[in-house]
C-alpha cells in the first residue's frame, strides 16, 4: 500500500516544497489521509504557506496525525488571526478528540464571530467530557439563530439522562 511504500512517502514529503501551491495542497491532503506521524513537522511548516488553500490543507492533515507536534501546531493554528485557518484548526482539534483541547475549544465558543462559535461548538460536541454538555446548553441561548439551532441539535445528540433533562427544560422555556 501507499502507506508502507517509502518511495511514495518520500515523493509526497518532497512535494510539500513544490513551487506549485496545488501540488503542496494535494501533498498535504495525501499525507493526512495516510496519517504518517513522521510528516507532522514538515506539514506544520506549511501553516505559514503563502497560499491559503495550502494552510487549510495543512491544518486538515495535522488533524489526522496523533503526535504531540501535530497537536501543538493545531493548537497554535486555532489562535490564528486568519479565520479560515482558525476554524479549520478548531475542527481538527475536535476530530483529534484530545482532552487537552477542551479549554481552547471552550474559549472559541465565546468568540464575537457567530461562525467561529458554531465551528467551535461543533468541534466541542465531539468530546465526551463532562464540561461539554453545560457549554452546549448555554449556547442554546446564543444571540445567533444558527448557533442556537446547532447547539440544540448537539445537546439532543448527547447520550444520557442529563442531556434529556436539559432538553425537557428547554421545552418549558419560551426563549428556547
Amino acid at each position: 500500500t501507499c502507506r508502507s511504500d517509502v518511495r511514495v512517502q518520500a515523493a509526497l514529503l518532497r512535494s510539500l516544497a513544490d513551487g506549485d501551491a496545488w501540488v503542496r495542497y494535494y501533498a498535504c491532503q495525501s499525507l493526512g489521509k495516510l496519517a504518517l506521524p513522521h510528516s507532522a513537522d514538515a506539514i506544520a511548516k506549511l501553516l505559514e504557506d503563502e497560499a491559503g488553500q495550502v494552510r487549510v490543507a495543512a491544518v486538515e492533515a495535522l488533524s489526522h496525525l496523533k503526535t504531540e507536534g501535530a497537536h501543538g501546531a493545531l493548537s497554535a493554528a486555532a489562535r490564528s488571526s486568519e479565520v479560515d485557518v482558525q476554524r479549520a484548526a478548531l475542527i481538527g482539534l475536535g476530530m483529534a478528540g484530545r482532552a487537552e483541547s477542551l479549554e481552547l475549544l471552550m474559549e472559541a465558543t465565546a468568540s464575537s464571530d457567530a461562525a467561529t462559535r458554531l465551528v467551535a461548538l461543533s468541534a466541542l460536541a465531539e468530546l465526551p467530557l463532562p464540561p461539554v454538555l453545560p457549554t452546549l446548553a448555554r449556547a442554546v441561548t446564543d444571540a445567533d439563530e444558527a448557533v442556537r439551532t446547532a447547539a440544540l441539535g448537539f445537546v439532543a445528540a448527547r447520550p444520557g439522562p442529563e442531556a434529556t433533562r436539559l432538553l425537557i427544560g428547554f421545552l418549558h422555556d419560551p426563549t428556547t
